[in-house]
């Protein structure tokens, strides 16, 4: 005896959804790869990553040439500093 589930996968109603699935599939590769092409056309032969690259980080001195270096500098206000340095 053959089960329900067997008849129903062997019936005309699967083979249909079968095909229907294959044909999906197979459309949808080709339209992606239509699409990645368009792409590619679109971009030119310029298209490759941009490495991010950060800019050096100014060093202070050159942000601000006329300050004097911070062990000369007197506290701020209202800042306790210990007599002794570590």
């Amino acid at each position: 005896m053959v089960s329900r589930q067997e008849q129903f996968d062997q019936g005309p109603a699967m083979a249909s959804l079968r095909s229907t699935t294959i044909r999906t599939r197979k459309a949808t590769q080709e339209a992606r790869s239509r699409w990645q092409q368009q792409r590619k056309d679109r971009a030119g032969p310029q298209e490759r990553p941009i490495k991010h690259v950060p800019p050096p980080e100014p060093k202070l001195l050159e942000v601000f040439p006329n300050r004097p270096p911070p062990e000369v500098l007197p506290p701020p206000k209202g800042v306790e500093v210990d007599p002794k340095p570590r």
